[in-house]
């Protein structure tokens, strides 16, 4: 196993750095990050493939004034993103609850999506060139847990509006327990 610092391609496009030829091939010969058998041959190694082969997992990010999604270390549209969390996770439940087959989750400020792609029990989220295939259930479970998080948070007080976003979770958890 070899590993390179962050800005070896940096150094390698500006700086005319060129590896040793042993780097190179390993680099060429190493199956894609993430497939089953990248962590095949991690655990041939002897590196603890469990550790290495836990998927990143999609989080929905809410704060008051603040929505995002992250998977790994990837934020979307960016870490602590200002936004109208109320407009946004209306937007997404109406979505959840219409039962699309692909939704086109915006975000209130500037031209972003999480687009999720839903067939059976499987789910495929995607945005700015991140792709995560998960069980739908997960992503139901993620949002409303978003959903709940700002309930508590912004409509404690409120209650007709209150009843309207628990009425529209509860028939979100009845359609997928």
């Amino acid at each position: 196993m070899y590993v390179a610092p962050e800005l070896i391609s940096h150094y390698i496009d500006r700086h005319d750095y060129s590896p040793p030829a042993a780097f190179q091939e390993a680099v060429l010969a190493c199956p894609p990050m993430g497939s089953v058998n990248y962590f095949q041959s991690l655990a041939a190694i002897g590196l603890d493939a469990e550790e290495w082969a836990r998927p990143p997992r999609l989080q929905i990010h809410y704060r008051p004034g603040e929505i995002y999604v992250q998977v790994g270390g990837r934020f979307y549209p960016a870490e602590g993103w200002t936004d109208q969390p109320d407009v946004v996770l209306d937007w997404w439940m109406r979505n959840l609850l219409f039962r699309g087959r692909v939704m086109r989750n915006l975000f209130m400020e500037g031209d972003y999506a999480l687009v999720v792609e839903h067939e059976g029990d499987r789910a495929w989220v995607s945005f700015a060139g991140v792709s995560l295939g998960m069980p739908w259930s997960d992503y139901v479970r993620e949002l409303l847990r978003a959903v709940e998080l700002f309930v508590e948070t912004e409509l404690g007080d409120v209650p007709a509006v209150r009843g309207a976003w628990e009425r529209a979770m509860d028939e979100a958890r009845r359609e997928w327990p």
